[in-house]
């Protein structure tokens, strides 16, 4: 089942919909925002974020700028609207809300959120794109299936047989190699990675194979107003 964080201050009832709809929900109320376990930050479907002032924006923009999962801001009015885009909403519903559209919106979101995200590295498997920031590498075919191979068991170990049979379909005894393997990250990671020499994304792991790197995201702590 899908699930959303619901940050509201002022419409407890988001929560009551989400969960009656089958959505497994963590709530907070701003300013303070007690942090989902660091695990679930990476199950997020969606997060919706109730701006009810100004003194929201700056937690808005920060996890925009984290992209835990796609946004949808709960505004009182245009301004805030227009301010919630501008900080990086990838959706904005105001005040009064309907429960059914809200839900749409956020289902909507989150089928179009299966995107794996690992520092400034987007890939999209569905799509068939990754994006280092706001640009678009180009990778061959077999280089975006390594990628996506990976992407499906972030932050696990995947041996080089397995990758062998999920990017090349081979039957190892007889045609697969580990220098195939070898010669494709190479390629990939001239691609994707910021320094080559010193991989951030792509992590050797001795004697297995290769794992993508999740990185640390920023750790959500209690806040105080």
């Amino acid at each position: 089942m899908p699930t959303a964080w619901i940050i509201t201050k002022t419409i407890p009832e988001l929560v009551g919909a989400f969960q009656t709809a089958g959505w497994e929900v963590e709530t907070s109320a701003p300013p303070d925002l007690v942090p989902v376990s660091q695990a679930r930050l990476w199950d997020l479907d969606a997060i919706v974020f109730e701006i009810a002032d100004e003194l929201f924006f700056d937690q808005f923009r920060e996890m925009c700028r984290d992209k835990l999962a796609p946004m949808l801001a709960v505004v009182p009015n245009v301004a805030f609207a227009e301010q919630a885009f501008a900080a990086g909403a990838d959706d904005v519903m105001a005040m009064p809300v309907n429960p059914v559209e809200l839900l749409i919106r956020a289902g909507r979101l989150a089928r179009a959120g299966q995107v794996v995200r690992v520092g400034d590295l987007a890939i999209d498997s569905t799509g068939h794109a990754v994006k280092r920031g706001d640009r678009l590498i180009d990778l061959s075919p077999s280089e975006f299936q390594l990628l996506a191979c990976l992407a499906k068991h972030i932050g696990e170990a995947v041996s080089h047989d397995e990758i062998l049979i999920d990017v090349w379909r081979y039957d190892i005894a007889s045609s697969g190699t580990l220098e195939q393997v070898k010669t494709c990250v190479k390629r990939l990671r001239q691609k994707i990675e910021p320094d080559p020499r010193h991989p951030q994304y792509i992590i050797s792991v001795r004697r297995v194979g290769y794992r993508l790197n999740r990185q640390e995201q920023r750790e959500w702590m209690m806040r105080s107003s």
